[in-house]
């Protein structure tokens, strides 16, 4: 009897916790102004804000954050200068769903961008990802070469990494236990981890000032919680696909990371990724960590001109692969 009256309690406080982060999930959306459009596809209403004129510059947000993590670093604002930018919410972040029907994949992500895009009337475009962002845009450019013109892949993930906290995540991404844990305890416990999470994410630099209470908010709603778990817990399936194929991108790639990420090796992955793409280039910028575009947009918009002038030069030159190899191989890794 007394263990019953103990498990009604704690039945009870987990669906008081899910309300109460519920209505804080709310809340921090009703405080966010709502900016951009919608398309959508395949039922999915997919939120994207677009800009600027020119070729297009297509963003790809990585996990736990959503396109605005771009306009906070100036990158929208300043790509739009010379290009015409699109920058879109993944399934599950910002304000477009993520159905729970469908296995949201790097490649599912990658085709559900592409079908935003060929709506929008976009059938060229530079490709910019972040973190796991990365992962969708290699997806995007594998599923369809014609479309990706170039890659600027940041602070990705390319590799399969046997990290313990990866594994650890995957297990709790089970279905089910994602979404229990993630409406309940989940949102109080990160919150209390707060500091020291955004120390690993943005460090060794500072946690930009613009980063407000609504922004948590908006970072710790349960169903978005839900999509980084499912994100993480798919990447290392998709770049054990993904990785004999790599030397198959056809196009100029710029690869740009911090030399101290805290969060994905820049050894591991993006050197990696660079030796094996012939025609890539590397900038590994110095003092700078996981969310290295914040910090060094300069550098992110010469990686995005430097692929936008090599298509170009890819578009026309009869050997293609050669001519952007050569810029790959001189410095392009900025020193301190």
């Amino acid at each position: 009897m007394r263990l019953a009256r103990i498990l009604a309690f704690v039945l009870v406080a987990l669906a008081l916790l899910a309300g109460y982060n519920t209505y804080s999930a709310r809340q921090a959306e009703a405080a966010r102004p709502y900016v951009g459009q919608e398309v959508s596809i395949d039922g999915v209403p997919v939120h994207y804000v677009e800009m600027g004129e020119g070729d297009a510059v297509v963003f790809i947000h990585g996990a736990g954050s959503s396109l605005n993590d771009f306009a906070l670093a100036g990158l929208l604002k300043e790509a739009a200068r010379r290009y015409r930018v699109i920058a879109f919410d993944r399934p599950g972040y910002g304000t477009t769903p993520r159905p729970r029907d469908i296995a949201w994949t790097p490649q599912r992500q990658a085709e559900l961008l592409r079908g935003a895009l060929a709506r929008l009337g976009v059938s060229h475009a530079i490709l910019v990802g972040h973190s796991f962002g990365a992962q969708v845009a290699v997806n995007m450019a594998l599923q369809d070469p014609s479309l990706a013109g170039g890659l600027v892949l940041i602070s990705g993930f390319y590799y399969p990494d046997p990290r313990l906290d990866m594994k650890l995540t995957s297990a709790l991404a089970t279905p089910g236990l994602n979404e229990a844990l993630n409406y309940t305890l989940m949102p109080p416990l990160l919150r209390l981890f707060w500091p020291q999470m955004m120390e690993d994410i943005y460090g060794p630099n500072p946690v930009p000032a613009l980063f407000t209470p609504v922004m948590q908010g908006m970072t710790l709603r349960p169903w978005q919680l839900v999509a980084v778990a499912d994100d993480v817990s798919r990447l290392n399936a998709a770049t054990q696909e993904n990785m004999l194929r790599y030397h198959g991108l056809d196009m100029p790639v710029a690869i740009v990371v911090g030399g101290e990420d805290r969060l994905v090796s820049a050894s591991y992955h993006s050197e990696r990724l660079h030796a094996q793409i012939r025609q890539s280039t590397l900038r590994v910028i110095p003092n700078a960590g996981h969310m290295v575009h914040h910090f060094a947009q300069a550098e992110v918009m010469a990686a995005i001109d430097e692929v936008a002038h090599a298509e170009t030069q890819f578009a026309t030159a009869p050997a293609r692969r050669p001519l952007f190899a050569e810029a790959g191989r001189r410095a392009l890794v900025p020193q301190p």
